[in-house]
């Protein structure tokens, strides 16, 4: 029988099975190690960030089925560090599986998600004058290397060395020899030794789990408590706090009527950073919510002022460190939330161009921009976080406003004391929190939805979506132009006095303007609205401070409302697709957050779908290319589907007891809305004894109210609300949100990325829609081509991340890295296409379609 070694650390578990070492997850990422020779041992070696769990033992080789790439940093002090980057002809996909070997995937790097220097995983090998495929690293080179397709041997002198590997876990390997590194084009890469040789194995999950909980008073001195300590999960007060592995998920919070001082644990005090900023607020619980993201990410103690008393010349919200001088007054009222975003956005983005200084400068756009413009960051690594935001806030506005990308995610909360627990989840996702619009104070009768993004408040001229974008500039006060460079506020007049063109730096040519134009570009980031469901009346409707939003009417695509009363103004168009929020939309519950954290720990490394199909209208033709197009798939993206037809409720029920990962329900709801129609009778959501699907799409008329129900009974999100049954409809793109899941987009922006293809039809998604199969932060990219008229082909690289984190580029063209949200565009000549398709793994948006990786080249012909 073969020995069997394991190590539990929550939330990774790591194995050993004869001669395989195996790492897994809470939520299903797996990583697996070959090892020639075992000994296992206890004296560890330690790592400078943080790691879930660890395991060290004596091993002769290690082979790895590289598929990405691997930084190989040197530590020793006495001698340069020098660092190696190798990439392969795959990518890891964003979900965790691996590119078949041997196939032309797309070299384009995924997010930062370390302090690891992002030129060592952008340089080509031409950059770094090393273009043999043998390179020694000695004790006296600085050599940096990307090898990519190809036999590959790099030999490591003696020394102390960390590698890294970013798959579906954080993955570091310590060891203290000299090793030989070999990377084959087919096979295994090897990392060799001399002689049996101490290496640690340390990992870390990309998915986090809170640990903690705190119970809050429920007035805003108890708020405040609880918000101060929702940084104590975040490891580190420098500028590396940007980046995800150091972020883990905020302790808990539980409302408790009885008590009147909030409870925090040992544990979670002993955790939380001493940072010397204090954020003052007034007691209510409007500012404390909006404030939230900015005291969590900076980790500032939050104060009413009832608890801190005020000097004089002082009024709150304000943001202050005595020691060092800090003193930021925001603005008040409906201001104080895009001024707090704007902190929130310059803070983050600054810190992970700091945390990018050592031991090379980065090369993105934005900071070549700020540079030029006489940003200078150089001496903020050593800084304080209290020290950093100072200086931050002395830089000028412009270029920074001009220069960061719009923040990518946004959350309308109403600050109702139920929903005080939903905010570690937001805070998480790094999501920035507004209040929903009051129309007594904005003279509007623009509803919540409206101000979320969801729809525009429709007059009798038709004009909502002017009122909606009207909203939208008034928040940020002024209109976003491509990639968060605002249009007013770039070129000569705003930028004469800088000494620098910034449309230079940034290289704004008419190309990348032009991505305006883009439909996908136009929706990518992501904006929702906290119902509150114990608010809800007998019409389905949602109060939430004021206007009523109903759910109903908003999911149903293309109905209209035109009446120029209050209070029928606020029954909202069902259009989100044409918001011009420049946003993907959601309806969220708050117990879809609760359900995410279930999922956690029951999901698997396959994933799984589930197509039923309840209607005779559709016929077996019809069946057969639904359920095979989501069998359609490459080795990276495989999913288990199974099929169910014309079920009963009980079989119905076994199904949701069953559980999947996407049910895609293809049918009829009961015209009253109350459940699935079956063969033998209507089944309702509350009726099912379990339900284990975690996304989910309902192609039925009179779904909506369904789809809020099965948030309710145990799922984390879903598309719903078609006015016409799916025996109605046209079903060739109906599978289309389930595959854009499948290739890593949350629900939100798959369900947006649908309704563009479909000019316009398909629902709304309620839940949490940010939830996807990868890690958030993760951005998962759709190119979008386009022909110019002088015969080109313009590329754009759009991402759709919820968290922030990090830089993207394509590697074959890595000299226009940008931050994320940013877009990326390429001129392609006709010639280049045939590479720039075969370089993508991702899908394709042409000419009102998506293609999938295995129909790419179907795009040479037409657009050749």
């Amino acid at each position: 029988m073969a020995m069997t070694d394991t190590t539990v650390t929550d939330p990774v578990t790591i194995s050993v099975h004869g001669t395989t070492l195996q790492a897994r997850d809470i939520a299903g990422n797996t990583t697996s190690f070959g090892l020639v020779g075992w000994d296992r041992l206890e004296d560890q070696h330690t790592f400078d960030e943080p790691i879930d769990a660890t395991i060290t033992g004596r091993v002769s080789e290690i082979r790895y089925d590289l598929l990405n790439m691997v930084d190989i940093k040197r530590l020793d002090g006495d001698a340069p560090q020098s660092g190696v980057a190798f990439e392969t002809d795959g990518e890891s996909e964003a979900d965790g599986t691996e590119a078949g070997a041997g196939t032309e995937a797309e070299a384009e790097a995924e997010a930062e998600t370390d302090s690891t220097d992002p030129e060592s995983r952008t340089r080509d090998a031409d950059e770094t004058g090393t273009p043999n495929a043998n390179t020694n690293i000695g004790d006296d080179t600085n050599a940096r290397v990307s090898v990519e397709a190809g036999d590959q041997e790099v030999s490591l002198s003696s020394g102390a060395y960390v590698c890294r590997f970013e798959v579906g876990l954080y993955i570091r390997l310590r060891f203290d020899a000299s090793a030989v590194i070999k990377n084959r084009s087919r096979g295994p890469m090897t990392i060799s030794f001399e002689h049996p040789t101490r290496v640690t194995f340390g990992f870390k999950s990309p998915v986090d789990y809170p640990r903690d909980e705190i119970t809050v008073a429920p007035t805003p001195d108890g708020i405040a408590t609880a918000l101060s300590h929702l940084s104590a999960s975040i490891g580190t007060t420098t500028a590396d706090r940007v980046h995800r592995n150091y972020r883990g998920y905020p302790p808990l919070l539980e409302i408790d009527p009885a008590v009147t001082d909030t409870h925090v644990p040992s544990s979670v005090r002993e955790d939380t950073p001493d940072t010397d900023l204090e954020f003052v607020v007034p007691p209510d619980r409007s500012t404390l919510f909006v404030a939230a993201p900015l005291a969590y990410y900076l980790g500032a103690r939050v104060r009413t002022t009832a608890q801190a008393p005020l000097d004089a010349n002082e009024s709150a919200p304000l943001l202050r460190a005595p020691s060092i001088g800090l003193h930021h007054e925001f603005a008040s009222g409906s201001a104080f939330a895009a001024d707090v975003r704007s902190l929130l956005r310059r803070t983050f983005f600054l810190d992970l161009l700091v945390s990018w200084l050592e031991p090379t400068e980065p090369t993105v756009l934005e900071y070549d921009a700020l540079t030029a413009a006489g940003i200078d960051l150089s001496g903020c690594p050593g800084m304080s976080i209290a020290e950093r935001v100072q200086t931050y806030l002395s830089f000028p506005e412009q270029p920074i406003e001009a220069v960061l990308p719009q923040w990518p995610y946004r959350m309308t909360v109403s600050p109702t004391t139920d929903h005080v627990s939903v905010l570690p989840h937001l805070l998480y996702d790094m999501a920035a929190i507004e209040l929903p619009v009051d129309s007594s104070e904005s003279g509007d009768s623009v509803s919540t939805a409206a101000s979320a993004g969801l729809s525009g408040a429709v007059s009798e001229s038709g004009d909502g979506e002017k009122a909606e974008e009207e909203a939208e500039t008034a928040d940020d006060g002024v209109n976003e132009d491509m990639d968060g460079v605002r249009e007013s506020q770039v070129g000569p007049a705003a930028t004469a006095d800088l000494g620098v063109d910034l449309d230079l730096c940034l290289e704004n040519s008419l190309g990348e303007r032009a991505s305006l134009d883009d439909q996908l570009v136009e929706q990518r980031r992501i904006h929702g609205v906290l119902a509150d469901p114990e608010c809800a009346g007998e019409d389905g409707e949602y109060t939430m401070d004021g206007p009523r939003f109903s759910l109903s009417s908003a999911g149903v695509s293309g109905s209209s409302s035109t009446s120029t009363s209050a209070s029928a103004s606020t029954s909202v168009s069902s259009t989100p697709h044409q918001s011009t929020a420049n946003c993907s939309p959601f309806v969220a519950h708050p117990k879809a957050y609760e359900n995410r954290l279930s999922d956690l720990e029951q999901q698997s490394d396959e994933r799984s779908v589930v197509v039923v199909f309840a209607t005779e209208h559709i016929p077996e033709s019809a069946r057969e290319r639904i359920v095979d197009t989501y069998r359609r798939r490459s080795d990276a993206v495989s999913p288990r589907v199974d099929r169910v037809d014309d079920p009963t409720r009980v079989e119905l029920a076994d199904v949701f007891a069953a559980g999947a990962d996407f049910l895609h329900y293809i049918g009829d709801c009961d015209e009253d809305g109350a459940g699935f129609a079956c063969t033998d009778g209507v089944l309702s959501p509350s009726a099912l004894p379990t339900n284990e699907v975690g996304l989910f799409q309902l192609d039925a008329a009179n779904a909506v109210d369904v789809a809020w129900k099965l948030i309710e009974t145990g799922s984390i999100a879903g598309v719903a609300g078609y006015r016409t049954a799916a025996s109605e409809r046209d079903l060739r793109a109906v599978t289309t949100v389930g595959e854009l899941l499948l290739y890593g987009q949350s629900l939100a922006t798959a369900h947006t990325c649908a309704t563009v293809q479909t000019n316009g039809t398909g629902g709304v998604v309620v839940g949490d829609g940010t939830h996807r199969f990868v890690a958030k932060w993760q951005p998962s990219e759709i190119q979008s081509l386009q022909e110019t008229d002088d015969g080109l082909v313009r590329g754009i690289s759009v991402p759709f991340p919820v968290d922030p984190v990090g830089a993207h580029w394509r590697g074959s063209r890595s000299d226009r890295k940008r931050l994320i949200p940013a877009t990326i565009t390429h001129e392609v000549t006709p010639d280049e296409l045939n590479e720039y398709i075969s370089n993508t793994i991702r899908p394709i948006y042409y000419n009102g379609e998506f293609y999938w990786p295995e129909e790419q080249k179907q795009l040479l012909y037409p657009i050749s």
